[in-house]
């Protein structure tokens, strides 16, 4: 037997997010294009070939695990099995306040006019100092801690001395600060709540580099935030997130200590691109099944 592959572009053409303010292509990134984009191939294999498919799997990961999920919940009749893998399910927080206070955290101005303060180089001198001390007897020698959760560390522990001049294996005190942002992530003042289900765990900073941190090193010619990963997300999920809400905040005025940033500016476009219905009754009763 043989096997047929589709795939789409989510209803836009280009990196940017000029598409972003028209609703049509909206509801297509969201959830419709992989949908009408599965209709389509299903009828162009029964054209083609002269029977229908007997199977149909969708594969995603990150975004595509997003939609994978939306695929599920959305539309239960469209594949016999999907696999998540990764799935961004909570697209909007994820977009905002994740990527956005990676920027923010990460930068000599405390906003997204700064340039980077921890590079690649030090996010391998941190791992390194986080493994050892939270690897156990065994030392983690795969890089990896079982449980991040019981790892205590403190930056604070490889900062440079004062006065040192070689500072290549231990951490200034900016990035000390810097790394402790970014583990804390956004943090609501009133009640001492974390704003996310997950920020990144000791033992994830190896992971950091090219999202969190740029792929260059702190030896190497600044480099604006701007140019940072999480960056280029925020900025292209901008107004496909917050279109509907109140006021349109930016990346340095998102409220990363504010518990009503979900209330105030989330739950307006919350059903049109989070994947979080956890109601798969009607995907399981079409006999489909997920990964």
């Amino acid at each position: 037997g043989g096997f047929v592959t589709a795939a789409t572009d989510m209803g836009h053409t280009g990196s940017d997010a000029t598409w972003s303010s028209d609703t049509q292509k909206q509801a297509d990134f969201a959830y419709r294009g992989q949908h009408i984009t599965t209709l389509a191939a299903k009828k162009l294999i029964k054209s083609y070939y002269g029977q229908a498919q007997k199977y149909s799997y969708f594969v995603g990961c990150s975004d595509g695990g997003r939609e994978a999920l939306m695929a599920a919940q959305r539309y239960p009749n469209d594949y016999n099995g999907i696999v998540a893998g990764a799935p961004a399910a909570h697209f909007q927080t994820q977009n905002s306040l994740y990527h956005g206070w990676s920027v923010v955290s990460n930068s000599t101005t405390g906003d997204n006019t700064g340039n980077v303060v921890l590079y690649a180089d030090k996010a391998k001198v941190l791992h390194k100092a986080v493994v050892a001390a939270c690897g156990g007897t065994s030392g983690a020698p795969d890089g990896l801690l079982a449980d991040p959760r019981t790892c205590n560390f403190n930056p604070v522990s490889i900062q440079c001395a004062a006065g040192a001049t070689d500072t290549s294996n231990c951490l200034t005190a900016a990035e000390v600060t810097t790394a402790s942002r970014i583990y804390s992530g956004p943090t609501d003042t009133t009640t001492g709540k974390r704003m996310l289900a997950g920020s990144p765990q000791f033992g994830s900073e190896a992971n950091w580099i090219g999202v969190e941190v740029p792929n260059s090193n702190s030896t190497d010619a600044p480099a604006p935030v701007t140019s940072l990963f999480s960056n280029m997300i925020v900025t292209g999920a901008y107004n496909l997130i917050f279109t509907g809400s109140p006021t349109m905040p930016n990346i340095n005025t998102f409220g990363y200590h504010d518990g009503n940033f979900y209330t105030d500016y989330l739950a307006a476009n919350h059903p049109l691109n989070d994947a979080t219905n956890p109601d798969l009754s009607a995907f399981q009763k079409a006999g489909g099944k997920l990964i």
